[in-house]
């Protein structure tokens, strides 16, 4: 985001303008449906499209080939700036649809947005998820997830740290890493 300047709504795709929805909603809707794997592919790119298309845009965007709105659909994810992931040292700290009641409760908390009710750009909800602040349950919950077993915490410290992962893991087989958790947990405790 450049302060100053509008954010721009539309890609030039085949020398022509296609405006974009960029409602926050929409394009977490258009993210999770792509993931969608009992979906074709095709119907996914078509509906992505129309999430995130114009009325008028989308209607144009029929007359393209599969190729071609594979191509206006990275187009448009470009525009939105959707590749950047929330990470720390390599760790998810942050999902999307598992934090949403995080995310929804931070935003209310800092900045009075009702996420279910107020509009918002997704450039500016990005924005925005970046800079929460340390009084949320959405950071505190990142802060676990990307927090190291210190070497000098004693045994009820880390085991509580441990716990606390556990807890708030966005890994879906956090019980088959858990022993790694619990190993490295152990050897720390050795040293």
């Amino acid at each position: 985001m450049k302060l100053g300047f509008i954010l721009q709504n539309f890609v030039i795709f085949k020398n022509k303008r296609f405006f974009v929805n960029a409602d926050f909603k929409r394009v977490i809707k258009a993210t999770a449906l792509l993931k969608e794997e009992n979906i074709s592919e095709r119907a996914r790119v078509k509906t992505a499209l129309k999430l995130l298309l114009t009325s008028n845009s989308f209607r144009r965007s029929k007359l393209l080939s599969h190729s071609d709105k594979s191509s206006l659909l990275n187009a448009v994810f470009e525009l939105l700036g959707t590749g950047a992931k929330s990470k720390s040292g390599g760790k998810k700290t942050l999902c999307l649809e598992k934090d949403g009641a995080f995310i929804y409760g931070a935003f209310l908390q800092a900045f009075g947005l009702d996420l279910q009710k107020d509009k918002l750009d997704w450039r500016v909800f990005r924005a925005l998820l970046s800079c929460i602040p340390e009084s949320t349950a959405l950071f505190n919950v990142m802060k676990i997830r990307a927090a190291e077993i210190p070497k000098d915490a004693s045994q009820e410290e880390a085991e509580r740290l441990c716990a606390l992962k556990k807890r708030y893991s966005l890994d879906e087989d956090f019980e088959n890493n858990y022993a790694g958790e619990l190993e490295v947990l152990f050897n720390k405790l050795c040293e």
